[in-house]
């Protein structure tokens, strides 16, 4: 997809509500809203139509790595009552967070989410803000909250539906089993080391969480990335 001669609305409608955008002039956001809103890359029409043929009610949404929200504003198109909480560690995103956030009608946190909650090292690369990534380190500046704190701010008994696209991080947050027997939907960017390849990995780790895969996985991909929807 040409992404580079995109050129972003300056804004959308959600359910008949003209919707303002607020996005830094980066190449990687383009990419990311044709992929949300153009080519629906986590899948979110499927889970719609699933949800509602299982007459499935979608009240609880939780988006891991929301850089600026275009997924928590697609995901508020097709789910108006649900409570969607977008994390995002980048403050350099903040201004453009909040304001979508307020828009969409969703609720913003400026912290990662891991395995665990502490501080942690924030990588960012200039004008790369779709490519962030955290690490361990004990000088980190960055807040990190677990899964599990995630979890609890929605003061329920399950989480409906998991977007994740946390660069890495996935899957020290899958270690986390008692949690993910709560969820129901499961919609992903998953990262692979580059030197190893091997797609079969998420395969097994949804699998071992208990998860039907419905994205076909491309295993002999050289891509050091891929996506994969799946429910419990």
């Amino acid at each position: 997809f040409g992404a580079r001669y995109l050129k972003i609305p300056k804004n959308i409608k959600i359910r008949g509500k003209k919707i303002n955008l607020h996005l830094p002039d980066e190449y990687g956001v383009k990419i990311t809203f044709a992929e949300i809103f153009l080519d629906d890359t986590y899948e979110l029409n499927w889970i719609k139509k699933f949800a509602k043929k299982r007459n499935i009610k979608i009240n609880s949404i939780l988006d891991i790595g929301g850089n600026c929200g275009l997924t928590s504003l697609k995901l508020r198109s097709h789910f108006p009552k649900s409570i969607i909480h977008c994390y995002e560690p980048n403050l350099e995103l903040q201004n453009y967070l909040e304001n979508n956030s307020k828009s969409g009608n969703f609720d913003c946190f400026f912290e990662a989410v891991g395995s665990f909650s502490g501080f942690v090292k924030l990588n960012i690369e200039k004008n790369k803000s779709v490519l962030s990534s955290i690490q361990k380190d004990t000088a980190g500046k960055t807040k990190q909250i677990s899964i599990e704190d995630a979890y609890s701010r929605f003061n329920t008994d399950h989480l409906d539906i998991v977007k994740m696209d946390c660069e890495g991080s996935e899957w020290e947050i899958f270690n986390n089993k008692n949690i993910f027997k709560k969820v129901k939907f499961i919609t992903m960017e998953y990262h692979l080391n580059e030197n190893n390849l091997d797609h079969k990995r998420i395969v097994n780790v949804l699998n071992d969480l208990g998860f039907n895969l419905v994205s076909k996985i491309d295993y002999i991909s050289k891509a050091n990335y891929g996506t994969a929807l799946a429910y419990n």
